[in-house]
């Protein structure tokens, strides 16, 4: 199998849908962000019931990768 190479313009998405589990998405985040992928889009969806993860999430506010979307059950 042939791997094709991936031209500068195109966005690699990841989308991570979460609910309850603050310290792993913050791991993930960081792994991911930390990768070599560029452009590279994270999409988090947050379902939690408290704040722990969007609190989890702030050392990475300033990123312009990461979109957090926190999603009311």
């Amino acid at each position: 199998m042939r791997r094709q190479s991936m031209s500068t313009s195109e966005l690699v998405s990841c989308v991570i849908c979460t609910r309850n589990r603050a310290q792993p998405l913050a791991r993930v985040v960081a792994s991911l962000l930390a990768g070599e992928t560029e452009p590279l889009e994270l999409l988090v969806i947050d379902q939690s019931d408290g704040p722990e993860a969007e609190l989890a999430l702030r050392e990475f506010a300033g990123d312009a990768r990461l979109r957090y979307h926190r999603s009311s059950q």
